[in-house]
């Protein structure tokens, strides 16, 4: 596989970890507690890091390389005084700068990317709180705003996410965050890439200012690419079933009194990927009321 090939199935899951734009493929990032409605009015600032590393996987599963991606994402939320639907209406917008390094099957750099990736802008998200579920509907636009890191493409992401708890106390809870992206034609190619769906899911459990838990998440590209040529005409983009991934690991998150924020730490271990990266993933949140 040439290195051009390898550069573009990295960029290609990029944003596997990132939060709030949540997609295209926000998995790495905050599960448990993800449908709880925000405190508000007013503003909080979000800062996220996220370090992934591993193997690139052909459409068989075969190892064709490494890469390692590091990111900082920064999102700035207004929780609005205002309901919509019966519901507190939010709104943000992330800027994530990004650094990418390909590597050989023996660990041999071959190319390296680093700078601002594309801003994602959430218009409207709608949070429903009750006494044992809390509900959230989230609508992103991935905007092709970076430079050497772009995916070239819109974005439009549909995101659920319910908070289920099982006692008056809520220290039992149920995670279940299902994802729906559409992908624009490319801006500088006769080419789309397919639809996908991400479904995250956890269980945790809260005692004093602690939250501990174990969570897990898949994805499915349910839509053939379009248009991914080579010299010989040859489609090489993913089809339907392919690019698919899966990952499990462990969540904490604690709110800390001395700096009044919340502090989120994940990790997870990939697994199946077909056509797509499989990586070891640390992530760290710090979501800051101002």
């Amino acid at each position: 596989m040439k290195i051009a090939r390898i550069l573009a199935s990295v960029l290609a899951v990029l944003f596997c970890s990132f939060p709030v734009f949540a997609n295209d493929n926000a998995v790495g990032n905050k599960i448990l507690g993800a449908g709880v409605t925000p405190k508000g009015p007013g503003f909080n600032y979000i800062t996220e890091a996220d370090y992934r590393f591993g193997n690139i996987k052909d459409a068989d599963g075969n190892k064709v390389g490494k890469f390692r991606e590091f990111a900082n994402v920064h999102v700035f939320e207004y929780v609005t005084p205002y309901k919509l639907l019966g519901a507190m209406y939010s709104l943000d917008v992330a800027v994530p700068l990004v650094s990418v390094q390909v590597l050989d099957k023996d660990g041999d750099k071959l190319d390296s990317v680093t700078g601002m990736a594309d801003v994602s802008i959430e218009p409207l998200t709608l949070s429903w709180p009750s006494k044992y579920v809390d509900s959230k509907f989230t609508l992103t636009f991935n905007t092709p705003t970076g430079g050497a890191t772009s995916k070239d493409h819109w974005a439009t992401i549909f995101t659920g996410a319910f908070s289920i708890f099982f006692n008056e106390a809520r220290t039992l809870e149920l995670a279940l965050i299902p994802t729906y992206e559409i992908h624009s034609d490319k801006l500088s190619a006769n080419a789309k890439k397919g639809d996908d769906f991400i479904i995250r899911y956890g269980l945790g459990y809260t005692f004093g200012p602690n939250q501990i838990g174990i969570h897990g998440y898949s994805v499915f590209h349910v839509t053939d690419d379009k248009g991914f040529y080579n010299k010989e005409r040859v489609n090489i983009g993913n089809k339907a079933g392919e690019e698919n991934y899966h990952g499990a690991g462990i969540q904490y998150q604690r709110w800390l009194d001395t700096v009044k924020a919340n502090f989120n730490f994940m990790f997870s271990q990939e697994f199946g990927a077909k056509g797509a990266n499989e990586g070891t993933r640390f992530h760290i949140t710090l979501v800051k009321p101002m």
